[in-house]
């Protein structure tokens, strides 16, 4: 019986390749047809996959967050928060093994050919602790650098120190000028580290001692993130954090009345909002996919 299943399978090979070579326009177009359903397919589930469910490019992922300054009041769900905030929240929370401001902002870069428009982000105090990522050549920015009252340091992504300057490790300890400011280039990230994902360098916040305390409660403008303790889940991070909001409310009522924390996973706050959009366009093309097979067939 199994002998006779085998010829069976042959025979009707045979039958179906013989029908193919009496209908050649039929066949190449069931056969492209196929072939462009089965490539946007790999195409989009390729995208899909990098930017929905690939984990993040950072040490022990599943550990950073970010925190939004909230305020029911004033509509604000996820927002950037002040640097006293932000001073608080680190300095006052028990779930966290570290957190960094973030701020992002376009420059003009100068040197290594033509003058170009680049993502200038820059850090506060152990930003890439935080994020887990050492750099690939030099170092990270010292505490004198992230504390004094000027930046005057850079770290490179991956992506601009190839193309803007040939992947040449000699640039560290070079010079570039961003809008007429010079920086001392001290380090390169790790390919695919940057965060956000747009950066092309980093600079220190140079938020020097009379700063910090001078900057008011209400200016809203810092972006952060932060690394969960060892064992800590985002839930309980929420909980740390809702009880420093709710002292820095009772000490500070004309600026924190209502102002709350929302502590997100890194990768929902990432991509979050695309993971429904690119599930459906995947679901959609797999149904492309099917009508293909059906009228290739």
């Amino acid at each position: 019986r199994g002998t006779g299943g085998i010829e069976d399978g042959v025979r009707d090979v045979r039958f179906a390749l013989r029908g193919l070579r009496r209908t050649p326009g039929f066949t190449a177009a069931a056969l492209g047809t196929l072939a462009l359903g089965i490539g946007a397919t790999a195409a989009v589930h390729s995208v899909v996959d990098q930017v929905v469910f690939a984990p993040l490019p950072y040490a022990q992922p599943h550990e950073l967050v970010a925190i939004w300054h909230t305020d029911a009041a004033r509509g604000i769900e996820q927002g950037t928060t002040s640097w006293p905030n932000f001073r608080d929240w680190r300095a006052e929370s028990t779930a966290f093994q570290g957190m960094a401001t973030v701020v992002p902002g376009r420059r003009t870069l100068i040197g290594a050919g033509d003058p170009v428009e680049v993502q200038v982000v820059s850090v506060s105090r152990g930003f890439f602790d935080v994020m887990g990522v050492p750099p690939a050549l030099g170092r990270s920015f010292r505490s004198e650098e992230v504390e004094g009252e000027v930046a005057r340091a850079a770290v490179l992504s991956h992506g601009l120190f190839t193309a803007r300057f040939g992947g040449d490790p000699a640039v560290v300890g070079r010079s570039v000028v961003l809008d007429g400011e010079s920086f001392e280039v001290v380090g390169v990230a790790a390919p695919g580290a940057e965060y956000p994902r747009t950066a092309d360098l980093w600079i220190p916040q140079a938020f020097g001692t009379g700063r910090q305390w001078r900057d008011p409660r209400h200016r809203l403008w810092l972006g952060v993130v932060g690394r969960l303790a060892d064992g800590v889940d985002v839930e309980r991070g929420q909980a740390d954090l809702d009880a420093v909001a709710a002292r820095l409310e009772r000490a500070h009522p004309d600026t924190n009345a209502g102002v709350g924390v929302r502590v997100e996973p890194l990768s929902d706050a990432l991509v979050g909002d695309l993971r429904a959009p690119f599930r459906m366009l995947l679901g959609a093309v797999l149904v492309v996919l099917a009508l293909a097979v059906v009228n290739g067939g």
